[in-house]
């Protein structure tokens, strides 16, 4: 008999709790900067300035980071004002307003709604000046495999497998004090 009693159902529950949290993946949490899956999508002199911008080029909410810096430097610029825009398949998107970041990273989330090329736009203007930089990308599919999902059935099946045998044996158990007491 593996556990008839309250507690024993109670840690029966807990543990099916914790091995759902462990389990089932957590949602994505990015502090402001590239992200995950980010690639470099453009990289070079623009104006007075040295450009380069990282995303994941993929259908869905994408966030498109530009890293500022003057020509011939490294430093970031942390002055300017960064404005993002794109023209797809299925229309535009933007001009959005970016926000600087603590890794100096400028970003904004794009709504990204069909797969194909598309052409971002990326304006900047700071005290070194104004500068503006079209470049493609292409937009695919994110792949279909979904671990979320298989590792909420896999919770879901443990979870009901050990309150099945939970309820069984509880039932065999009246069963039997039941047969005794007649």
């Amino acid at each position: 008999m593996i556990c008839a009693s309250s507690t024993c159902v109670k840690r029966l529950a807990t543990v099916i709790v914790v091995l759902l949290g462990v389990v089932l993946p957590a949602g994505h949490a990015y502090a402001n900067g590239p992200h995950g899956g980010s690639e470099e999508v453009f990289s070079g002199t623009v104006g007075p300035y040295e450009i380069k911008a990282l995303a994941p080029p993929i259908v869905g909410d994408m966030y498109l980071a530009v890293f500022v810096s003057p020509q011939g430097s490294t430093a970031a610029v942390t002055d300017a004002t960064v404005r993002l825009s794109g023209r797809g398949p299925d229309g535009a998107v933007g001009p959005l307003d970016t926000t600087l970041s603590l890794t100096n990273w400028y970003g904004a989330n794009i709504a990204v709604d069909a797969a194909g090329e598309w052409e971002f736009t990326v304006s900047v203007d700071s005290s070194l000046g104004e500068a503006t930089v079209d470049f493609p990308m292409v937009i695919v599919q994110p792949s279909g495999f979904s671990w979320t999902a298989i590792g909420l059935a896999a919770a879901v099946l443990a979870a009901a497998t050990g309150i099945g045998i939970v309820l069984r044996q509880r039932m065999t158990r009246r069963t039997s004090r039941q047969g005794r007491g007649r």
